[in-house]
């Protein structure tokens, strides 16, 4: 699947339990509300930058150990990282 053909369009996404490492190529993705990415192994938050309309952001289960990279996400109003050590 390639991201940039659904990116318009796409508001909420889930990418939960498909082993992703590394969050990448989520650029095109700028006008996604939600992002469900929970019950994978992402160890850092980063990438994220450019989806300034992204509201809830689920990392729930990850290998994350700090919070960093949603400087930019202003309009985030949900940020659930559970089970991850933080």
């Amino acid at each position: 699947m390639v991201l940039k053909e659904l990116s318009p369009a796409l508001r909420s996404f889930n990418l939960s339990f498909n082993k992703i490492k590394v969050l990448e190529n989520f650029d095109c993705l700028t006008n996604l509300r939600e992002l469900h990415i929970a019950h994978n192994k992402i160890g850092k938050i980063k990438g994220l930058n450019k989806m300034t309309h992204l509201k809830s952001l689920n990392l729930d289960h990850n290998k994350i150990t700090k919070i960093e990279g949603i400087k930019y996400l202003r309009k985030l109003e949900i940020l659930s990282l559970v089970g991850n050590r933080i």
